[in-house]
């Protein structure tokens, strides 16, 4: 999408996401009926910003607005056909049929007010939006390659409606790391344990760029556990990033 984002938990308050451009809540496996539904801010909602709620997302932004979900009115798992409104800005550019993954066993069952229907799948809501307050929901998973149209969904809502150009690269985001570890670790040594995937070899990577390759220890462990020869292949790619203190055990 090329789009910078930054993940936060739903219990969020609202003012920490006020400067945001958009908002999208995921998908989960809670009820928001229940007495142990998620709990959150809900001044989140009324911050003014476009929001996208995704399977427990849109159930949640419905329930707030003062619609109805229940448990178990109809469930649905798997690949579906659903019937989009192209009005909706959400859907910009598709046909009216659309094949889209669905996993729930909650539904919207009342429309909150000032919501509109933007696609059905049977007699389900599959996906709601308030034109007004630029609030979309969508039960399904548009995030998912089931979902044959989701990029161009997740497109629509970031550029078109958030108005976010979609300029921000992989270099951006190095750039960024690179700066923040520079202002936290100074001219400090700093240990890191590397297994050889890939979190752990990045963040070697990011450290030997943002300081002193001499202020920077790598411990890579041999536990036995590892693939014939893997090991000496996983220092001989620390040593090939710049790493000049590789400790073997």
């Amino acid at each position: 999408m090329s789009v910078k984002s930054e993940i936060f938990s739903i219990n969020t308050p609202a003012e920490q996401l006020r400067d945001f451009q958009g908002i999208i809540l995921s998908g989960g496996p809670a009820s928001v009926w229940s007495k142990q539904a998620l709990k959150y801010d809900p001044k989140m909602l009324e911050l003014g910003i476009p929001i996208l709620g995704i399977c427990y997302g849109m159930q949640l932004i419905n329930q707030h607005f003062g619609g109805k979900v229940v448990p178990g009115h109809t469930t649905e798992y798997g690949e579906t056909v659903i019937d989009i409104q192209p009005d909706c800005p959400l859907f910009a550019s598709l046909e009216s049929k659309q094949q889209v993954l669905m996993s729930h066993g909650d539904s919207v069952v009342e429309l909150a007010k000032g919501f509109q229907v933007a696609a059905t799948s049977g007699d389900v809501y599959a996906a709601i939006y308030d034109p007004k307050r630029r609030i979309y929901g969508v039960q399904f998973h548009p995030e998912v390659d089931l979902t044959v149209n989701g990029k161009q969904i997740l497109h629509n809502f970031l550029t078109n409606i958030c108005r976010l150009s979609g300029n921000y690269r992989l270099e951006d985001r190095i750039a960024t790391a690179i700066a923040k570890i520079k202002e936290k670790v100074k001219d400090q040594k700093i240990l890191v344990l590397v297994s050889g995937g890939v979190d752990s070899a990045v963040s070697a990577a990011l450290l030997v760029k943002a300081l002193n390759p001499d202020n920077v220890y790598a411990i890579h462990i041999d536990h036995g556990m590892m693939r014939k020869n893997e090991s000496d292949l996983v220092c001989e790619n620390l040593k090939a990033l710049g790493l000049k203190n590789l400790i073997r055990e």
